[in-house]
């Protein structure tokens, strides 16, 4: 049998060893622990130990410690915070984590997370008191807070636009972005992950989308400047100037945005680009002026001098009465065109510089027979033959004199690129209707060279002479192109015989009409 009392000796021992190994540890501990640490009794405050962090912070001696208390050593900064303190403790019977200030031996001020709890040491029972030294990282947090304060005080007098954008979030915008865009500031901070970019004209979107999570996410290929077409609150448009980098805020990639607003410098940049294309286009059509006014004058005064020419053979004559007049017509005839030459060039002008010019009703088989007279005028040294096929007598378009050089200028190339003892010119005139618009449709086919399919890509567009080996002066295909499209009509070039361009071209003209 067990003896009960040598049972419950063993037990006492095994507690008291156990008891004795805690509080080895709980000294251990204690003395060894970085954290501020003090025992004291409870209703005095007398200091019992206090551990070798207490000592080295504070700058004390153990001697001048024990058996005194914190009123005695002078720690507390503000005493007020030891009042409240104990009143806490009596309250609640312990106290964690308050934030407190304690002054060294030598003076120095320390911050600390205040904590204590009863403790029963050799069954008395007493207070522990420990105390986390934070005062590093408050001299840190106050220093960021200056720092932030600064910034704010710096961004808040800014001209410039700044932002912080952090998970397509914007954390900050300074008044300047306020202004600028006309939100609030209450509105652009309660924006969600993606809002902002109700700030960005369609043109700028993707790209400042792209750029913008690039740098929250510190990916590379990133543009630190470029402009941004943006919009307003109000929906106006205007330009700024993007200066935008990666940066670390509160632990995180964010994107720090300063913008300038540079709407007007924009607009003299486009003022100034627009003189110069102003300019350019000016040049250009002096030089085409030259040309055209060169060539046509050549064809008036080639009529002209044939026709004198061949007056003055029929001088002496009396039974060329008839052909004389009709020699003399020709040449009242070129007169009246170099008239009007004059007046079609500064018409001519208008067009090209993009200002409307007045239409009027217009008989197209008068403009058409005037310019097969003039053609046929001015070679009349060679056999042309011109048929006009037309469904009615009367047709009539809404068009001005140019529409004459037009036919002129057709009826002309047509002549002057053909190599057949006789020129032969088909005039097909009909009628077509495409959805609800009458269009009236000019067919001028010819048996001349032709064009080659390569030159029917350049042969209504300025330039590109080489290509179309002299082709093009005079009116020029290229202007009376934009003179057909001034009439809200088409001009077009096909081959006479489908797939073989040598065989003479078909020049058509589409013009609308309600006839």
């Amino acid at each position: 049998m067990s003896n009960p009392r040598k049972k419950e000796e063993v037990d006492k021992t095994s507690i008291e060893r156990a008891l004795r190994e805690s509080e080895q540890k709980f000294e251990k501990i204690f003395h060894n622990s970085s954290t501020i640490m003090a025992i004291s009794t409870i209703e005095e405050g007398l200091y019992i130990d206090v551990n070798e962090s207490f000592l080295k912070k504070l700058g004390f001696e153990k001697e001048e410690v024990l058996g005194k208390t914190s009123t005695d050593l002078n720690i507390w900064v503000n005493p007020e915070e030891r009042d409240k303190i104990i009143q806490i403790f009596r309250e609640k019977k312990h106290i964690k984590n308050i934030e407190v200030a304690i002054r060294t031996k030598s003076g120095e001020i320390i911050d600390g997370l205040f904590s204590a709890d009863l403790v029963d040491i050799k069954n008395k029972p007493l207070l522990i008191t420990m105390m986390q030294d934070i005062t590093d990282r408050k001299k840190t947090e106050e220093k960021l807070m200056e720092s932030e304060e600064k910034f704010r005080t710096i961004a808040e007098q800014s001209l410039m636009g700044i932002v912080i954008l952090q998970g397509d979030v914007v954390k900050y915008a300074n008044q300047r972005m306020v202004d600028l865009f006309g939100y609030s500031s209450e509105e652009i901070m309660n924006w969600g992950p993606g809002d902002f970019t109700i700030l960005f004209a369609p043109d700028s979107l993707e790209f400042v989308s792209d750029q913008a999570k690039k740098k929250q996410s510190g990916l590379p290929n990133q543009t630190i400047q470029y402009p941004i077409h943006c919009v307003k609150k109000s929906g106006d448009f205007f330009w700024v100037e993007n200066y935008s980098k990666t940066i670390l805020y509160n632990g995180s990639s964010a994107n720090l945005i300063t913008i300038i607003d540079i709407t007007e410098r924009k607009k003299a940049e486009e003022s100034l680009k627009e003189s110069e294309q102003r300019y350019r286009e000016a040049y250009e059509r002096a030089n085409l002026y030259k040309d055209l006014i060169s060539h046509d004058m050549n064809n008036i005064i080639g009529a002209i001098q044939g026709s004198v020419e061949l007056f003055t053979l029929l001088q002496n004559s009396p039974e060329d009465i008839k052909k004389k007049a009709e020699l003399m017509e020709i040449v009242s005839m070129s007169t009246n065109k170099a008239k009007k030459l004059v007046s079609n060039v500064q018409a001519l002008s208008k067009i090209e510089e993009g200002n409307d010019t007045s239409l009027v009703n217009v008989d197209i088989l008068n403009l058409i027979n005037e310019a097969i007279k003039f053609t046929q005028a001015s070679y009349q040294n060679r056999e042309i033959k011109i048929i006009v096929e037309a469904l009615t007598n009367t047709i009539n378009v809404q068009a001005n004199d140019l529409l004459l050089d037009v036919f002129e200028n057709i009826l002309n190339n047509a002549a002057k690129y053909n190599d057949n003892p006789i020129v032969e010119i088909n005039i097909k005139i009909s009628k077509e209707r495409v959805g609800n618009r009458k269009n009236l449709k000019f067919e001028f086919i010819d048996n001349g060279l032709g064009i080659t399919d390569e030159l029917k890509k350049y042969i209504f567009q300025e330039g590109h002479d080489d290509l179309k080996g002299g082709r093009g002066l005079g009116f020029g295909l290229s202007v009376v192109k934009k003179v057909i499209e001034g009439y809200n009509g088409k001009l077009l070039v096909e081959d006479r015989i489908n797939g073989d361009y040598s065989k003479g071209s078909n020049f058509i003209i589409i013009l609308p009409t309600d006839v």
